[in-house]
């Protein structure tokens, strides 16, 4: 494959971009009342950076409110809550409103699964229930903790590694999500700071380990009932850090210095490599299509081939995705963009983004001092809300069931669940490949309503997970059904459970290093604290690429920035190597303070 070129700006092919233009959303929902769920660092343990159902901007944002909090790097969004991880934790109404807060001390990750809140303080994983109040405390043996969530597990990768070239062993414990209790554990040599999770091909846990006798960094995968490593990828780039993980399309996508790597998911081995020039930040899964920023060109990629079907320049540097839109972000603001086309649609230059959640009406943004949330002026709202052509009841007569248990529904048609007792959920075990389905994992009552709209072919298996005991499980057959065994069965928790994690320092998804600081995981959680919109080092966008520490440490933040601040091009290729751990050493001290970094 032939390198892409760094300096050329214009779009790789109309008539792929016509071909993607065509395609079709994996699944879209609507929930009438608290609406979809990004519960941690880009959205969910496979690091998607996607929500089928998030709002879509397309003509212009409307300010809805503004907080100023100090240095927030990380915002996850559950039930009717939106968690703010910065110098504390704090739990805000979708209006803007504190509903309770914890002091964070040193700022770490975050991940909200089922009705808690999990999160990270120095080498402590808390969990909360929806009031605040504590449920467990559990401390571990290493000074930097990052989380992921899958089914009623959290995952998490402990190591005393402060820098990418660090090579202390570390562990992988799983954690029962209702105790705290460590159900089982694993050494890793050289363990790095992110941590990630998914349920196809098979339950993985993903991990990365910094540099090793031969200066090789890796990515392991690991057995999530065993942690048992089924297969280790090693860069062939030399001790260059690698960002986390991002699991989707049946492979495990990673960004080297200057390439984003595709890997069998199952097997480890190497489908393609496209040459970038630069570092790219974390992608996006899209659908059918996988999208990724480098030195601020947003670019779409056929999954299958790895082909570059379109490229546009955006001012933004980090992304995250959200129905038929992109959201691109950085110092300059924060920027709509057609994902089918790469037009922009959209911007808001009033202040800087660093990290975006889509909600079902409003985007929630942070930055260095606070969280702001904007909403669609003359645009739309992502989501179902047509035509109802099923209707499923939960919990007829206090009953623990479904009505009617298994439903069989064409592709495109509507189902909506309308709740007739209390304390019950609609939380997924199982769909397609490019279903995507969250499905409305929060506890609800009598009379919430919820739809969706399936699209992908497919079986789609979900429980009531506070009754799942009593067999109160459902199925939705799309189609054929034919796809039952082929799919991603998202087996999501209900947790969209990311990593988020935090540690020491702040990472931001996945700890500290992960989503913050070499991909935000540095300090922090980096799964639900970057949030997946760009920071100044963030592994999503380096929206500051100000040095090794910014581009790797926070991958998600990509400003692009050259080690000494200037923007331009060629920031990210020169991160490459260990040459410029000198500077990710120099501004450690500040990278502390930032659960990003």
């Amino acid at each position: 494959m032939t390198e892409f070129s760094q300096g050329r700006r214009a779009f790789l092919g109309a008539a792929c971009a016509a071909a993607l233009g065509a395609s079709t959303m994996g699944s879209t929902a609507v929930a009438a009342q608290s609406g979809h769920a990004w519960p941690s660092y880009r959205n969910g343990s496979n690091r998607s950076g996607y929500a089928p159902d998030g709002v879509t901007i397309e003509e212009s944002f409307e300010p809805e409110w503004n907080r100023g909090e100090s240095n927030v790097p990380l915002v996850a969004l559950a039930h009717d809550t939106v968690y703010v991880r910065g110098d504390r934790l704090v739990a805000l109404s979708r209006s803007g409103e504190t509903k309770w807060e914890v002091s964070s001390g040193q700022p770490g990750g975050m991940v909200a699964a089922g009705n808690r809140l999990y999160a990270t303080f120095g080498s402590t994983v808390r969990a909360f229930d929806t009031r605040g109040n504590e449920q467990w405390s559990t401390s571990l043996d290493r000074n930097r903790v990052y989380l992921a969530a899958l089914n009623g597990t959290l995952y998490v990768a402990a190591t005393d590694n402060e820098t990418p070239t660090g090579r202390h062993d570390g562990t992988v414990y799983a954690l029962d999500r209702e105790t705290g209790s460590i159900e089982r554990s694993r050494s890793i040599p050289n363990l790095g700071w992110y941590v990630c999770a998914a349920s196809a091909p098979a339950e993985t846990v993903y991990v990365t380990q910094f540099v090793d006798d031969e200066d090789r960094t890796a990515i392991r995968a690991l057995d999530a009932a065993t942690l048992e490593t089924d297969w280790t990828w090693y860069n062939r780039g030399g001790p260059a850090l690698l960002t986390p993980p991002a699991i989707g399309h049946g492979l495990c996508y990673v960004s080297t210095s200057d390439s984003l790597v595709a890997l069998d998911a199952e097997s480890g081995d190497e489908a393609w490599s496209l040459p970038l020039g630069q570092r790219p930040v974390q992608p996006v899964l899209g659908p059918e299509t996988l999208y990724v920023s480098v030195d601020r060109q947003l670019v779409a990629i056929d999954p299958a081939s790895g082909n570059p079907e379109w490229q546009t320049e955006t001012p933004g540097a980090g992304v995250v995705g959200a129905g038929d839109t992109l959201y691109t972000m950085g110092e300059e603001g924060l920027f709509a963009v057609d994902r089918s086309t790469g037009e922009i649609l959209a911007e808001y230059r009033e202040r800087p983004a660093r990290r975006v959640v889509p909600g079902s009406e409003q985007l929630y943004v942070s930055n260095r001092s606070g969280v702001y949330a904007l909403s669609s002026s003359g645009g739309t709202i992502g989501g179902g809300g047509g035509e109802i052509d099923h209707e499923v009841t939960v919990g007829p007569q206090g009953e623990f069931v479904f009505e009617p248990t298994e439903l069989r529904v064409e592709p495109g048609e509507t189902v909506r669940w309308t709740w007739e007792s209390d304390n019950h959920t609609l939380t997924p075990q199982t769909q397609p490949a490019g279903g995507d389905w969250q499905g409305n994992p929060q506890v609800e009552g009598d009379g919430y309503v919820y739809e969706h709209t399936f699209d992908a072919e497919g079986v789609y298996e979900y429980v009531c997970e506070p009754h799942a005991a009593l067999g109160m499980e459902g199925t939705v057959v799309v189609g054929d059904g034919a796809s039952r065994d082929a799919g991603d069965g998202t087996s999501n928790d209900g947790s969209g459970t990311d990593e988020t994690t935090g540690g020491g320092s702040g990472d931001t998804t996945d700890g500290g290093a992960e989503d913050g600081t070499a991909d935000d995981e540095t300090g922090g959680d980096a799964d639900t604290e970057s949030t997946d919109e760009p920071s100044a080092g963030d592994a999503n966008g380096t929206a500051d690429n100000e040095s090794f520490a910014d581009a790797f440490g926070d991958l998600n933040e990509s400003d692009a920035e050259s080690a000494d601040g200037t923007p331009g091009p060629g920031i990210l290729g020169a991160l490459g190597g260990l040459g410029a751990t000198a500077g990710w050493l120099a501004r450690k001290a500040e990278r502390e303070n930032d659960p990003e970094e």
